[in-house]
């Protein structure tokens, strides 16, 4: 099985989901990934607003569904 590492763009993900009208499943992907490749890492860019509660609790959404692997890890760079 080939080895991968995925990296995500998530402003790109957030804006082309709202302008399709489509929400991505973050557990069937990481699945879906874990069963055709040897997953070393997800990782999940976006620049966070401080004090965005909205962001902020998509974060932790997908940290939710996201947990019982151990390849899943978030990078969340924040604006300065």
């Amino acid at each position: 099985m080939p080895k991968a590492k995925v990296y995500i763009d998530g402003a790109n993900v957030f804006y082309t989901q709202k302008d399709i009208g489509f929400s991505i499943d973050w557990e069937k992907t990481r699945k879906y990934l874990q069963e055709s490749y040897d997953i070393l890492e997800i990782r999940y860019y976006v620049g966070v607003k401080q004090d965005d509660e909205k962001m902020a609790s998509y974060l932790i959404e997908i940290g939710k569904n996201s947990a019982s692997s151990s390849a899943w890890r978030m990078n969340c760079q924040k604006d300065t």
